[in-house]
């Protein structure tokens, strides 16, 4: 389980792409901390030494998109998927779970942090809590029968996928969306059961740039009241091997 997070401090030695690859292979996340927060550049920089920023899942999207996440209430609208404009609780979950490809890597670098200690990140090894399930429950995620809707006004179809695919070394999860059949929720309540006992929280504070595994790890967030924190989003894609 992860016992603690790694963090990298950017004006340390410790610094590098290797550094960073290294850890993300083998921690499924890394927090980096004293990034700049003055613009989209630094957040841009990280996504592209990890990975890809151009993603294979919208033909409308072109570039490194980065999402501001801050509260928002006038971007919040009825039958629409703006819960990045929200302050409300955040369940353990994939992102962008419903596509086929989801992207490898999520990036989000806090440019306002919370001061009253609210907002904190939630964060659990998908891998890790999957290896202690029992036989019976691990078959069963691995069938192809889970229902991911698409997001309202999303043209992306749903689709059907396994909560692990071990062909593709993805887990997926978004467990207040996605349709179980019956026979397999048990598997998927004991699976959703381990991970929330092995959640590990982290504050991000100003200038902290945390990367996920998105295709390991799942993550989700408390509460909070401010109207002020802000965060910046950013996906990166796996650079797939030549060889």
């Amino acid at each position: 389980m992860l016992n603690n997070i790694p963090i990298v401090n950017k004006l340390s030695k410790d610094y590098s792409k290797k550094n960073i690859s290294e850890i993300l292979d083998s921690e499924g996340l890394i927090v980096i901390q004293n990034t700049s927060v003055e613009s989209n550049e630094e957040i841009i920089s990280l996504a592209q030494m990890v990975g890809l920023t151009e993603l294979n899942i919208d033909e409308d999207l072109s570039g490194p998109q980065v999402m501001i996440i801050k509260k928002d209430p006038n971007k919040i609208k009825p039958n629409q998927a703006s819960t990045y404009f929200t302050s409300d609780f955040f369940p353990l979950h994939t992102d962008l779970s419903y596509v086929i490809n989801p992207p490898k890597y999520l990036l989000m670098q806090c440019v306002v942090e919370d001061t009253n200690g609210e907002g904190v990140s939630l964060l659990s090894d998908c891998s890790k809590s999957f290896n202690i399930l029992s036989s019976h429950s691990k078959q069963n995620l691995m069938q192809q029968k889970f229902i991911f809707p698409n997001p309202p006004n999303c043209k992306i179809g749903e689709n059907i996928f396994p909560i692990y695919s071990i062909n593709d070394k993805v887990f997926r999860l978004k467990n207040e969306t996605m349709k179980c059949p019956k026979e397999f929720q048990p598997a998927l309540t004991e699976f959703i059961e381990v991970l929330k006992n092995n959640i590990v929280r982290y504050l991000l504070k100003k200038g902290d740039t945390i990367i996920i595994d998105n295709h390991r790890l799942v993550h989700g967030r408390t509460s909070f009241q401010s109207e002020t924190r802000k965060l910046r989003r950013i996906y990166s894609a796996e650079r797939k091997s030549c060889l």
